[in-house]
């Protein structure tokens, strides 16, 4: 009698990716009367089906005191993006697992506020990564995957410490996405830090780097690490995904990143780009996706 062989799939996993989320102002203020659950309505349906699906909160889910921040004409208090967490609604249906709290409002409201976002957060099911070098794991489609999330904004973040960061996690056979809060606002193209930042996690072992803060879209790139099998795929911008930017015209264009991985690295990409209304920071529509080309 001849003997089947039976061969597993190699296990894969797919992640959707967002740009900057913003809860509170303007956002806060066209959903008074409620509807937090539509507000990603159009790109829910691809968050949902991912693996995971990730944004960057810009929000901080508190009430502490903004703090006053030292500027060039002397302190001033931040913009107030704070929120309530009602809004963690939004997230909740559309299907947002993880949220990078790494960028330049992190500690508008210091330590009580982040304490805070943390707590909402957790308690809602949604799992905050960063600030800081140290790994959030998660498991998704057989396959061990190590977040990792820095603001290269209000202090730029150790590149040395946070490739060594990537390389241990890499190691321990996880694959390795980082989230940045970095580059120039309303700027469409990467600039030279930014490539350079990118070029040393990809050479770490990173398999995706993940960029927002510009609020407009910028190139996604493949870029070969040294040594590496397999090129990081780098976003160096996904715009906004929930804003109430009413200027320029390019911060009511977004963009979904969703990207399948196994093993190795990624196997394929594609680009979702979307709309926003400026008045109440809401997705109105979507597009067909984009395949990116290989490397």
């Amino acid at each position: 009698m001849a003997a089947i062989l039976c061969l597993s799939p190699a296990p894969t996993a797919t992640l959707a990716f967002l740009g900057d989320v913003m809860l509170g102002r303007g956002v806060a203020a066209a959903h008074t009367s409620g509807g937090w659950e539509t507000a990603l309505a159009p790109i829910s349906t691809e968050l949902q089906a991912a693996s995971l699906a990730l944004a960057n909160l810009e929000s901080l889910l508190t009430s502490a005191p903004l703090l006053p921040v030292e500027g060039e004409t002397g302190k001033s208090l931040p913009y107030d993006l704070r929120a309530g967490p009602q809004g963690l609604r939004t997230l909740l249906v559309a299907g947002i697992d993880l949220v990078s709290i790494a960028n330049n409002h992190t500690y508008d409201s210091g330590p009580q506020g982040l304490a805070d976002t943390r707590r909402s957060l957790v308690e809602a099911g949604i799992l905050p990564v960063g600030p800081g070098g140290l790994p959030v794991y998660r498991q998704a489609g057989g396959l061990t995957l190590a977040f990792l999330a820095y603001d290269d904004i209000n202090v730029r973040f150790g590149l040395e410490e946070a490739a060594e960061a990537v390389t241990t996690a890499r190691r321990s056979g996880a694959l390795v996405f980082v989230s940045i809060h970095w580059g120039s606002e309303y700027v469409p193209a990467p600039n030279p830090r930014q490539q350079a930042v990118a070029l040393t996690l990809a050479n770490a072992g990173a398999a995706v780097i993940w960029g927002h803060h510009p609020h407009v879209r910028q190139p996604v790139k493949w870029v070969q690490g040294e040594g590496q099998s397999r090129p990081a795929l780098v976003a160096y911008s996904l715009g906004n995904a929930l804003f109430d930017q009413t200027t320029p015209p390019a911060a009511q264009l977004g963009a979904l990143l969703r990207v399948t991985v196994d093993r190795e690295g990624v196997l394929s990409a594609e680009i979702i780009p979307f709309e926003i209304d400026p008045r109440s920071g809401i997705v109105v529509s979507s597009l067909a996706p984009v395949l990116l080309p290989g490397e």
